[in-house]
């Protein structure tokens, strides 16, 4: 059913829309629920301004727990894993 102008707006129909939009594109509709905007939002959110706060404001989130939604760009993670393994701290334990 199309949406009037004084009508909320559904997480049911962002849903809908997610679902449709996927399918046209030929991805999995399964894949794309509404949460994934939360995911990217908070990504982008972070890309754009660089500032955790900014994320946490604009997702309302009053906990860390949104660090799990956060991707980094495949741009931030080149040259991690040589790093990693080129890295030889030496530990001691007392």
């Amino acid at each position: 059913m199309p949406l009037r102008k004084r009508d909320p707006l559904t997480r049911e129909h962002i849903q809908d829309l997610l679902e449709r939009a996927a399918a046209a594109l030929g991805l999995p509709p399964e894949r794309m629920r509404s949460h994934s905007l939360r995911i990217g939002g908070a990504t982008a959110l972070l890309h754009h301004f660089m500032d955790i706060n900014i994320v946490r404001r604009w997702g309302r989130w009053r906990s860390d727990a949104f660090h799990a939604y956060l991707w980094d760009a495949r741009e931030n993670s080149r040259g991690v894993a040589a790093g990693m393994a080129a890295d030889d701290t030496l530990l001691h334990v007392k």
